[in-house]
């Protein structure tokens, strides 16, 4: 029995490596949460833009996975908010946009605090071929995928919420 034992392992070690598992998963989850809302929080100047999936703290689908588990563990309402738009917002990192975000609107800003006419109407062409040829219009295909892709993890992640117990 000593040699099954050894092989096995007894029923209070399974128990303690469960527990260093889930521990170590919880960590885990911690730390690729608190990373990716760090690039969340940098790419908040941008307003509604896209960026390269490589800007990410690690694979698009772990970070997905991590928000999971995050959104399964939560208690809180107001947190629980805040991850499902934090999950959602995964849709905003495309492969393929490269170093400069994609954004919707160009750069509103006129760089000093009077601008003259000419900086305004400047500031109106500009405007206006971006909003015709920008590069975010061309991801919108892949964005509308994801955000259902996204939808559907969070509405999976609720149910293992509800069916968790905890």
């Amino acid at each position: 029995m000593s040699f099954l034992k050894r092989l096995f392992g007894t029923s209070e070690r399974k128990k303690e490596v469960l527990i260093d598992d889930n521990r170590r998963a919880v960590e885990n989850i911690n730390l690729l949460t608190n990373a990716y809302g760090a690039v969340l929080q940098k790419h908040a100047k941008y307003g509604i833009a896209l960026f390269d999936v490589s800007t990410l703290p690690d694979t698009k689908e772990n970070v997905a996975v991590a928000l999971m588990g995050a959104i399964v563990l939560c208690s809180d309402a107001a947190a629980l908010s805040v991850l499902k738009a934090s999950l959602l917002s995964l849709a905003d990192y495309q492969k393929g946009v490269g170093d400069e975000p994609a954004t919707l609107l160009p750069d509103l800003s006129f760089g000093k605090d009077s601008p003259t006419t000419d900086d305004i109407g400047d500031h109106a062409r500009r405007f206006s071929e971006h909003s015709a040829t920008g590069r975010y219009r061309s991801f919108k295909p892949l964005i509308d995928r994801d955000i259902e892709h996204f939808s559907n993890l969070y509405n999976t992640a609720l149910k293992m919420r509800e069916t968790s117990g905890l």
